[in-house]
């Protein structure tokens, strides 16, 4: 995974299979794709497609300390997902 948008939907499928599993658990490819350079890029592409996808959404409140995702979606021009 080199690219930003091979993260940035691996990252995604991941969290889309852990929606409602519970299992809060990463994997190493999983951190790969939020410790890198373009991570807060990462995070906000993330929060971006959640908004359209609740799955996605889900499987992010699930993986994701919620804070940390929206500061990286807002630095990056998109809104942040409602804090519960």
């Amino acid at each position: 995974m080199n690219s930003l948008a091979s993260k940035v939907r691996y990252a995604a499928d991941f969290c889309i299979r852990r929606a409602g599993s519970g299992n809060r658990e990463s994997t190493r490819a999983l951190a790969n794709c939020v410790e890198c350079p373009e991570a807060e890029q990462v995070m906000a592409a993330l929060v971006r497609r959640a908004h359209k996808n609740p799955k996605l959404e889900a499987g992010i409140r699930l993986l994701f300390v919620l804070e940390s995702l929206n500061e990286a979606a807002v630095k990056h021009g998109v809104a942040p997902l409602e804090v519960l």
